[in-house]
């Protein structure tokens, strides 16, 4: 009896356990109270009972739920206390044990609750700076969506998505606060299941405030200016003032407390979003706001590093030319006509594209085995942020997610499908989501636990090969392969046909059949070229002939100059100015050379009103083979 009286004691003065209910559908008691060796009779010791049958703890009870020693009804119940380290193990169902009991099998369900912990109220969020966001979730299996409103501000846009399908138990997100961010004392943050509950705000307003100290602005320039200073603007931004005329670098960097809060040439959209709609063509000696526009756009493919002044000089023809490669516009001539021009609106016209994402595979009917790894694909377009990665069982309503967010642009995230987290069933299905766009699978897609049917992969290629990843005689119903075509010296790669279709190169195959996949390769195209007069002879018109036709040598008497035109190393028609000494007449200098004539050296880049109205002459007749 002492022993029964010091277990009642111990119970009452030990730590509190959480009452957090999980009860099974079929069967729950609550535990109401306090009972030990001798108790019989009643229906508390018969839930005991059903109870630690439960919980798989093996023991004889007898007849007329008796709570007996002989029996083990007291071993049973200190192995339970010793199964959820409840101390002590008296075998005596005291509160600690009795609490346990009831969060495993009581009746109190517990509705499913979302609580917001941070920022909550009164909180100081710097520009430029990370903080977390933070929320308890209860019983919630849904994703959720954490966003941040600013109730100060009437116009524009009031709400920021910090993200969107993030599991309710990660019940943490790092969030930078972006410069441009509104200063003010009226912001809270929002955790909830779409637009339903549950949900939970900020119980109070937090603020928005500016950096601190302005001291702790760097600028990492790396064209070796000299720097005046650095200083905090009104916007409470860093800026940097250097060389004699107090102009910003295009592209330097500075930093606020090690982040990088802007670069030098946003402005002019180096940077950041931008679009322009070219209407011209445009040529060496060119000026204006369409060539500034080009610098820009040549500048964001990674081909000019010049600066932005709106003059179509030598370093633009290269980049240009450079450009044209790229994209295997021909001729490679440094002139921006209607192709080049065409390739240029596709990349960086103002026409709107509304972003988007298609979810590929799975997408209905798929099986997908336990034990084996499967990609989830999709097609994005316009989208620049990561997107997060879901499958959902529909029946048990468990969602496993992407581990950190994913560039929207790799297009697939593999699974492997554990018997865990991945139960037998026939209703999955894949979702890929953003805070601007999401796509689910259209249809359900099964995971079976063994699978006997499998599919073979022909590939034939000629004139280059063909790679599986992975590479396996027959793949498992469901399977992703990649497709990855590589060209023979001489030739390229062309499209997919069979049971791949399109240009895109690698390509992805799943298997939910038989397939048979052919890769295409043309030869490279080659360009001959003739010069009637062996190339760079100033003195003999000549006349130079490619796949696009013949243009020859050109005398402008008034300016003493002629347009040599010769066949450079790729086979297309190019020309360069030379001075003729005696002037020129006919396409030829006159006279002969009292020095034979060595390249470019006489080359001169003219920048006069006349020599831009030559420039026009020439490459109007450059257009046609545009």
């Amino acid at each position: 009896m002492a022993a029964v009286l010091a277990a009642v004691i111990l119970g009452f003065v030990s730590p509190q356990i959480s009452l957090a209910q999980t009860a099974p559908a079929d069967w729950c008691h609550n535990f109401n109270t306090n009972f030990g060796y001798g108790a019989s009779g009643g229906s508390e010791v018969g839930h005991l009972h059903k109870a630690l049958e439960k919980e798989d703890i093996s023991f004889a009870p007898d007849t007329g739920n008796k709570f007996s020693k002989n029996q083990g009804t007291v071993s049973a119940v200190i192995a339970f206390q010793q199964k959820y380290s409840i101390s002590p193990l008296s075998g005596f169902v005291g509160p600690l044990t009795r609490a346990k009991l009831n969060q495993l099998y009581g009746c109190l369900v517990t509705q499913p609750s979302i609580t917001v912990t941070s920022p909550n109220g009164g909180e100081r969020w710097e520009r430029g700076k990370p903080y977390n966001i933070t929320w308890d979730a209860k019983n919630v299996t849904e994703d959720v969506i954490v966003s941040i409103r600013n109730n100060g501000i009437s116009t524009g846009s009031r709400v920021t998505f910090v993200t969107t399908a993030i599991p309710a138990t990660a019940k943490t997100v790092s969030f930078t606060v972006p410069m441009d961010f509104t200063l003010g004392d009226s912001y809270d943050v929002r955790v909830g299941v779409g637009d339903s509950a549950p949900e939970d705000r900020s119980n109070s307003y937090f603020s928005v405030v500016a950096p601190t100290p302005a001291d702790n602005c760097k600028y990492d320039g790396a064209d070796g200016k000299n720097i005046g200073n650095i200083y905090k603007e009104t916007s409470d931004l860093c800026k940097a003032v250097w060389d004699n005329s107090g102009a910003n670098r295009p592209g330097s960097k500075v930093y606020f407390n090690g982040t990088l809060i802007f670069t030098y040439g946003c402005e002019t959209g180096v940077c950041g979003n931008w679009c322009y709609t070219f209407t011209k063509s445009l040529f060496s000696g060119s000026r204006g706001d369409e060539v500034s526009a080009l610098q820009i756009a040549l500048i964001r493919e990674g081909l000019y590093a010049g600066s932005i002044n709106g003059i179509f000089n030598s370093t633009v023809v290269a980049s240009v030319k450079a450009f044209q490669k790229k994209y295997s516009i021909s001729p490679l001539s440094g002139f921006v006509g209607p192709l080049t021009r065409a390739k240029l609106n596709q990349l960086y016209g103002c026409l709107v594209t509304q972003p988007s994402i298609t979810v590929t595979s799975p997408n209905g009917g798929e099986r997908w085995q336990q034990g084996q790894t499967y990609r989830v694909t999709w097609n994005a377009t316009a989208v620049d942020n990561d997107v997060y990665v879901s499958i959902k069982n529909e029946t048990t309503k468990k969602i496993t997610s992407s581990v950190a967010p994913v560039s929207a642009k790799d297009g697939s995230y593999s699974f492997t499908i554990d018997s865990t987290d991945y139960a037998v069933g026939d209703k999955y299905t894949a979702k890929v989501s953003n805070s601007e766009v999401s796509d689910t699978s259209d249809n359900y897609f099964s995971v079976v636990a063994t699978d006997t049917i499998t599919y073979t992969l022909t590939t034939t290629a000629v004139n280059g090969t063909v790679t599986k990843n992975p590479d396996q005689t027959t793949y498992a119903s469901g399977a992703s392969v990649t497709l990855t075509a590589t060209a023979n010296s001489g030739y390229h790669f062309v499209n997919w046909t069979g049971d791949a279709t399109g240009t895109t190169n690698p390509a992805t195959v799943t298997m939910n059949a038989n397939k048979t996949v052919t890769a295409n390769f043309a030869a490279d195209a080659v360009v001959g070229c003739t010069d009637t007069d062996g190339g760079k002879d100033y003195f003999v018109k000549g006349t130079v002939t490619n796949a696009t036709g013949s243009l020859s040598d050109l005398c402008y008497a008034a300016d003493k100059r002629i347009a040599e035109y010769f066949c450079d190393s790729n086979g297309y028609k190019v020309y360069e100015w030379y001075d003729c000494p005696n002037g020129c007449n006919n396409g030829a200098c006159i006279g002969s050379p009292s020095v034979a004539p060595t390249g470019n050296e006489n080359l001169i880049a003219s920048i006069s009103a006349a020599i831009l109205k030559i420039a026009q002459q020439i490459n109007d007749l450059l257009l046609a083979g545009q």
